[in-house]
């Protein structure tokens, strides 16, 4: 790789301050003056061996799951997509907002706690054994399964890579506030995990359109009848949830690369 091409890579600033620290450490601890130039030119050629040994082991590096240079060339990859994909037109198109760097993790639209709400609701009425855990699980595959088949999440919610598997950032204090105002019943709770439950008949959807509600249904028919530790297995093994670090938020984008 020739010298040109490493500075358009490295600031002339970057490269000034190494060689004047690379000038005084040689000057103090070896006690040999070595004129600036030489300096910046030792640094180039030194980097451009380290690049050429680097890409001999490119693919491996960048295929690598355990590695954490591969972690963050995915975090990157996924970020150029989300970055690229054009949200869809809506029925409310004031429901979307403005793309920003943060929709990688907000599924394009801003957050709405009545949206999310509605989804559980909905889980909590039609589904079978939702404890909270698995009514978790079922809340993120929603909103990425959407989001990759609309260019736009539901609930506009944050999923974060935790023990049990990805959860809304903030759905705890929602199901408390959905349980007080008694729009949702826990029916059993075990090892303070509870069993929720809603009155099919009577349940809000407001929020939501057709098309959402329909997502609902499927992601019912495709995970509802998992227990939770199944589901939760699951979702350990997304690429969604292996390729982010645990308490880091998930990236819509990976919405794309779920186990069907």
């Amino acid at each position: 790789m020739s010298d040109e091409g490493l500075h358009m890579h490295i600031s002339g600033r970057d490269l000034d301050r190494a060689a004047v620290a690379v000038q005084e450490f040689q000057l103090s601890e070896n006690g040999v003056s070595y004129r600036k130039e030489q300096v910046e030119s030792a640094i180039s050629r030194w980097l451009a061996l380290r690049i050429d040994r680097m890409a001999d082991d490119l693919d491996d590096v960048l295929t690598t799951p355990s590695l954490p240079e591969f972690r963050e060339f995915n975090q990157i990859l996924v970020a150029e997509a989300a970055e690229a994909h054009s949200p869809m037109v809506q029925e409310d198109p004031s429901a979307v907002e403005q793309a920003t760097e943060a929709d990688v993790f907000s599924g394009r639209r801003a957050y709405s706690p009545e949206r999310l709400a509605a989804m559980i609701r909905y889980f909590a009425a039609h589904g079978k054994e939702m404890y909270r855990t698995k009514l978790n699980k079922l809340l993120f595959y929603a909103d990425l399964r959407f989001y990759t088949q609309n260019g736009v999440g539901i609930s506009g919610a944050t999923y974060v890579n935790l023990p049990y598997g990805p959860v809304a950032d903030g759905v705890t204090t929602l199901f408390d506030d959905l349980v007080a105002a008694g729009e949702v019943s826990i029916i059993e709770e075990i090892e303070g995990s509870g069993r929720f439950a809603a009155d099919a008949d009577a349940v809000d959807l407001g929020p939501l359109s057709s098309d959402e509600i329909r997502e609902l249904y499927a992601v019912l028919e495709r995970y509802g009848d998992l227990t939770t530790k199944e589901i939760v297995d699951l979702s350990h093994e997304e690429m969604a949830y292996k390729y982010t670090r645990p308490g880091e938020p998930i990236a819509y984008e990976y919405g794309k690369f779920l186990k069907q």
